[in-house]
């Protein structure tokens, strides 16, 4: 099953970048892909992905490898203003999960 990827999203009139906090992956195990209104992250054990409000331009848009995770920088098609800009942080929260014993 996918682990969702701890992100942090940022978004202004002409931009949307999305920073993911994946570690422990190769470059050669992550699958990147972008159209004009949604973007996705596979990097297995961690699937990202987002439907946007608006259109990108997956073109002029850029995902960077840094340390820390992936940064992904999405420019807008139209540089209007959005009716509900968008502003997310995540931080981890603990899981506790029931051990079980093989009988």
């Amino acid at each position: 099953m996918p682990i969702t990827a701890l992100h942090a999203w940022e978004e202004d009139d002409t931009s949307i970048t999305i920073n993911l906090l994946i570690t422990g992956v190769s470059r050669g195990s992550l699958d990147i892909f972008a159209s004009d209104c949604f973007i996705k992250v596979n990097a297995q054990p961690y699937l990202f992905q987002v439907d946007l409000n608006d259109y990108i331009d997956e073109l002029k848009s850029s995902a960077t490898i840094e340390s820390s995770g992936i940064r992904i920088r999405a420019i807008k098609v139209r540089g209007e203003p959005q009716h509900h800009p968008l502003s997310l942080s995540v931080s981890p929260m603990p899981v506790t999960l029931p051990l079980y014993s093989n009988r």
